[in-house]
């Protein structure tokens, strides 16, 4: 045993057992740093533990409560009903439902992801593991378990299902255009093909059938081409990189290349189409060609929903962004749920009897506005019809708002006239 030394009398050194330190103390010394070890191992974990007895429901918390749910120990009730209280209401049954599957099979723990309430008000998902401790006969006596915060984790895998769900309908979407696309495709050069075999196997062909012939190889051309030159804007479109030149541009000028482009086919179709525009526009900063583009779009998909006797008008109009163009038609409409849609690349409408396009030409439509810093929009009411309109930046500011506090009425005329 070792000894410590004291002085006796006349100053000698004499030496004395030392006090054996007490077990007590080491055996708390030791819990304390097992409290340590485990404070701070839940904490790691960002979770707390429980210690639940089945039979009685009395239950004791441990750990960072407060990092979890925003409760500290001493605000927890020891009751399992505080606890459940807590946890959402379209979750709880599940969870009870886990928790006595495992006390019925013998199952040595149990493990469930629920929604549980924080103090602030929201809720936070959880991961809850336990071990269970059986008595002899087989039944529960104890469960010691943890709960850990796993929203973050939750919103992610959130997050990558939408985008996974959304990519595999973009796929779909995809699919189907492209479908539309061989087929329309196939067809254009199933005409040329038909034409130039007409041209060959007729040993003297009037000039008249030739020039059929010529005009329909001309037109199945075109055809093809359209498409051909669509998905190419919509791939530089994604890529962010769609060639636009801008210029000083008249508003009237472009509105009048636009109607003319199908004031043959509307009138074939018994659809008014005219023009109508404010006097005195400024000019658009604008590559006129891709805003003539915008606004053919426009027109197709109208006169495809536009029933005889309907009309289409094609107007441009001050705005604080520049010149607003419009495109507005007396067809169908579109439902209010497809609205937030009608500008996604491969979005198409469906409706009984009408034509199916490749879904790329408004998704155009908003590319080429995007690359000249407009704005584009539609409104639409089913039945009734729909109006889309876009914003160019125009060349002279100033002559923009000297022109929007002197505004006439707006004059229309009929396409061609």
């Amino acid at each position: 045993m070792a000894q410590a030394r004291r002085r006796g009398e006349g100053g000698a050194v004499e030496s004395e057992p030392r006090r054996p330190a007490r077990a007590s103390d080491a055996h708390e010394a030791a819990l304390r740093a097992a409290d340590e070890r485990f404070r701070l191992a839940t904490e790691a974990l960002a979770g707390f533990l429980y210690d639940w007895n089945p039979a009685t429901n009395d239950l004791e918390w441990f750990g960072g409560m407060e990092e979890v749910l925003g409760f500290s120990l001493a605000d927890v009730a020891p009751d399992v009903a505080w606890y459940e209280a807590r946890m959402h209401p379209d979750d709880l049954p599940q969870a009870e439902a886990v928790v006595q599957a495992a006390f019925e099979s013998g199952a040595p723990g149990y493990s469930n992801v629920y929604r549980c309430l924080h103090r602030d008000g929201h809720y936070v998902h959880v991961a809850d593991r336990a071990r269970i401790v059986r008595d002899d006969a087989g039944q529960p006596v104890r469960v010691l378990g943890g709960v850990s915060d796993i929203s973050e984790r939750v919103t992610l895998l959130e997050r990558e299902h939408q985008a996974r769900a959304a990519a595999e309908d973009a796929t779909r979407a995809r699919d189907v255009v492209l479908g539309v696309v061989s087929h329309d495709l196939g067809n254009s050069l199933g005409a040329i093909a038909l034409c130039v075999t007409a041209l060959l196997e007729r040993p003297e062909p009037s000039a008249e059938s030739v020039q059929k012939i010529l005009e329909a190889i001309r037109h199945s051309a075109e055809s093809a081409g359209r498409l051909i030159r669509d998905l190419s804007d919509v791939a530089s479109i994604e890529a962010g990189r769609l060639a636009v030149e801008p210029y000083d541009e008249v508003p009237d000028v472009i509105l009048t290349q636009a109607a003319e482009m199908f004031a043959a086919a509307a009138s074939d179709r018994g659809v008014a189409l005219e023009t109508r525009s404010t006097p005195g526009l400024p000019a658009v900063h604008a590559d006129g060609e891709r805003v003539v583009q915008g606004l053919a779009n426009l027109v197709t998909n109208s006169l495809k929903f536009t029933e005889p006797g309907g009309r289409i008008t094609l107007s441009a109009e001050p705005d604080p962004a520049g010149v607003r163009f419009r495109v507005e038609d007396t067809g169908v409409g579109i439902a209010p749920e497809d609205l937030p849609y009608v500008f996604d690349r491969y979005w198409q409408r469906h409706r009984e009897g009408g034509q199916r396009g490749s879904g790329l030409g408004l998704a155009i439509v908003r590319g080429i506005v995007d690359a000249h810093g407009g704005q584009i929009s539609v409104e639409s009411t089913p039945g009734k019809g729909s109006q889309f309109s876009f914003t160019i930046p125009i060349s002279d500011y100033k002559a923009a708002i000297r022109h929007l506090s002197e505004t006439p009425a707006a004059s229309a005329q009929p396409s061609g006239s």
